[in-house]
């Protein structure tokens, strides 16, 4: 799919190298701790440790402690914000955590926007702050929109102008002309 003035999409990706890489090696440096002393215990009989604990408890902590870093380095580096606008409205989905779709009808004002994360927001993710709520993965560009009811909702995106007017050819086809750019 292109990005046209009807159409848009963009996958923006998690971008913190530092997180996703210290999460990486914190995994790493549990298996080439723990492996070897498991075996040692398990395998090979001989206690692993001054205070061994129970074959059960040392693979029940084993499988616990690599199941949340295995999922920790799978959500960080699989997260991503993934923007479509088509004839059937606006979807956001911030995977593997949210997933919203937005019917233009829903929309009453769009316009492309700076921010500042952590100030207005506490960080990127789904957030709520000052300005309403946030999807957001990092930089510090999205576009505003206001709905029906007064919510404000900022999408982030590394082409605010682009998904703004897009978002906006789709309002004048409905007849709303509450754009900004």
């Amino acid at each position: 799919m292109g990005n046209t003035l009807r159409e848009f999409y963009e996958i923006q990706r998690f971008q913190n190298p530092w997180i996703r890489y210290s999460v990486a090696g914190l995994t790493i440096g549990f298996i080439l701790y723990f492996v070897p002393g498991a075996v040692k215990q398990l395998v090979y009989g001989e206690p692993w440790g001054n205070k061994p604990v129970s074959d059960t408890t040392l693979i029940a902590v084993g499988i616990i402690v690599l199941g949340i870093m295995l999922a920790l380095c799978f959500f960080f580096f699989n997260l991503r914000l993934v923007t479509l606008v088509n004839s059937e409205g606006l979807r956001v989905r911030l995977f593997p955590l949210s997933k919203i779709m937005i019917p233009f009808g829903e929309i009453v004002h769009c316009k492309p926007t700076t921010y500042n994360a952590m100030e207005e927001f506490g960080g990127w993710g789904v957030k709520h702050g000052k300005r309403g709520r946030a999807l957001t993965i990092y930089g510090n560009q999205a576009v505003q929109l206001t709905l029906k009811g007064g919510e404000v909702l900022l999408i982030g995106s590394q082409r605010p102008e682009q998904l703004s007017e897009c978002i906006s050819y789709h309002l004048s086809r409905l007849g709303k002309r509450k754009t900004s750019h």
